[in-house]
């Protein structure tokens, strides 16, 4: 039997096709198929692991790790989804802005979207978080805004 499907949305939880089989006295089968990963496959929780600071430009810069933790007990239940980062409805805000500073407030997400497993073949995780600014921002803010 022959399956030719496409995922159709970015959670990659939905799949769409056609099916094809040869039969033995001719001829052949075919149909069509839809794959739905079963509801109750959604996370529970998040758990967000801090990993430390980098060097040189990045040492001012927090890096953390998201997983996502299942209602079930497969410990690769997410591998090969998409998870997408947005705001909330709602007003926005950036605490971490100061006026007067060179850097542009960030007052929304990017939508980004991570694929599950895929760095480091790490499970339910996805690509690192990174927050604070970097180091010639955090220069700047100690010199210019706060001469001593």
């Amino acid at each position: 039997m022959t399956h030719n499907g496409t995922v159709t949305n970015m959670s990659n939880d939905r799949a769409t096709g056609t099916w094809s089989r040869p039969l033995p006295e001719g001829g052949t089968l075919t149909g069509s198929f839809t794959l739905n990963k079963s509801p109750l496959d959604i996370p529970i929780s998040e758990t967000t692991n801090g990993v430390g600071f980098s060097s040189g430009p990045y040492e001012t810069v927090a890096q953390f790790r998201q997983e996502l933790n299942p209602s079930s007990v497969s410990p690769t239940i997410f591998q090969g989804r998409q998870v997408t980062e947005a705001t909330a409805p709602g007003v926005t805000y950036d605490n971490c802005h100061v006026p007067g500073v060179t850097t542009v407030p960030k007052y929304a997400i990017n939508n980004a979207r991570w694929n599950i497993g895929y760095y480091g073949g790490l499970e339910n995780w996805w690509v690192d978080d990174y927050i604070g600014w970097n180091t010639t921002q955090v220069n700047y803010y100690r010199t210019v805004l706060m001469p001593s």
